[in-house]
């Protein structure tokens, strides 16, 4: 059986060192990508949502367009390579 880790929007944010609104945005904006389940009406992320957060970081400070980003993400598998 595979455990599933999740994590908080504010661990995310320490994570990846980014402002929770600024979080929240591409949460918002980036939906799709960002793997996450509800626990009694609480959202969680998945650990994968850490480098999927990262991806958009590098890729938002690089000016790059959000469509631009969106291409790239839906072309992107971001797997654990690491048993926690």
């Amino acid at each position: 059986m595979k455990t599933l880790y999740l994590i908080s929007l504010y661990g995310l944010c320490q994570i990846i060192n980014v402002p929770l609104g600024t979080v929240k945005k591409w949460i918002d904006e980036y939906d799709t990508y960002i793997p996450k389940t509800k626990i009694n009406g609480v959202t969680y992320f998945e650990l994968e949502a850490i480098d999927v957060l990262k991806f958009i970081k590098i890729y938002t400070e690089e000016k790059l367009e959000k469509i631009k980003i969106e291409n790239m993400l839906a072309n992107t598998t971001f797997v654990l390579t690491e048993e926690l």
